[in-house]
């Protein structure tokens, strides 16, 4: 066995290490987390979009991303009301993002999500803070 670093953005190996960390926790907790995403195009391509999953009753946002060129017209808010539509829909009772305090945690905020973890100095003297949001069903 060998143990190296990788720095290039060859990232085969990543599905293998995801599937056996999936494997792990389905054997842990008899759920598999399940991918979804939203895609934002236009005419001449992709705009913007988010990466989410949910495991059992919880949706966790893990980024999205809004071209600069399409921003302020209310496409992130789109995203996120796309994104807890669908939440519901799962059946999922909660959810979760995380922001850095240099990107979007009055976004966050403005959308009924709360602070429920803050890590200071995370990043270059900015905090990565943690939020979450009860669904009413």
């Amino acid at each position: 066995m060998t143990l190296s670093i990788q720095k290039t953005d060859d990232t085969a190996f990543l599905k293998d290490v995801e599937n056996g960390l999936d494997a792990y926790n389905v054997k842990a907790t008899g759920k598999k987390q399940m991918p979804v995403r939203f895609v934002l195009r236009d005419a001449v391509g992709v705009k913007g979009g988010m990466k989410a999953s949910y495991i059992g009753a919880s949706f966790f946002v893990s980024w999205l991303h809004v071209d600069e060129s399409v921003r302020k017209q209310g496409w992130g808010k789109k995203l996120m009301v796309a994104a807890e539509e669908e939440a519901r829909r799962l059946g999922c009772g909660k959810m979760f993002v995380d922001t850095m305090t240099f990107q979007a945690p009055r976004f966050y905020e403005a959308l009924g999500f709360k602070t429920c973890a803050r890590i200071d100095g995370f990043y270059d003297g900015h905090d990565r803070v943690f939020f979450q949001k009860e669904l009413k069903k």
